[in-house]
């Protein structure tokens, strides 16, 4: 994780919402390519990939 995903992920933390589409957007297709392999079906993966986003923003919090 480079020092532009740092500064992002603070800017979460500090309420800017905004921040984190470009954090999904550089890392959705390796976390639905992960979220493959282990489902084996192409929209489940994406509703994988879709829920751990939602816990690594609910995280951020904490």
């Amino acid at each position: 994780m480079g020092q532009d995903d740092q500064a992002l992920i603070q800017r979460c933390q500090a309420g800017d919402v905004a921040a984190f589409e470009p954090l999904v957007e550089k890392y959705r297709q390796r976390v639905w390519r992960i979220a493959y392999q282990i489902v084996r079906d192409r929209e489940e993966a994406w509703d994988v990939s879709q829920e751990a986003f939602i816990r690594a923003y609910q995280s951020l919090a904490s």
